[in-house]
């Protein structure tokens, strides 16, 4: 079995104890606390989950580029539904 050196040791231990606070201390945005006493659009009664909010907007910069930040709230109704409360990039 290899040797871990102190200093490598000690900041796999550093980093073990600060990225769960970093996660921990992070809030949800206040559009998105909104969303928590929405009322919930009309569906069937086999809907996996609804949504609450979606919003586009496009930024055109000073030199030109175009930014688009996409948000979406959805409510996960049943156990199918989890896959919307995954975001890939």
């Amino acid at each position: 079995m290899s040797r871990v050196s102190h200093p490598i040791l000690a900041a796999m231990l550093l980093l073990a104890l600060t990225v769960p606070r970093a996660c921990l201390a992070s809030d949800a945005p206040a559009w998105m606390h909104q969303q928590v006493n929405a009322v919930l659009p009309a569906h069937d009664e086999n809907t996996d989950a609804v949504i609450l909010f979606e919003e586009t907007i496009l930024t055109v910069q000073p030199n030109g580029k175009i930014k688009r930040l996409d948000r979406q709230a959805f409510r996960i109704l049943r156990p199918d539904g989890e896959s919307r409360g995954t975001r890939h990039f």
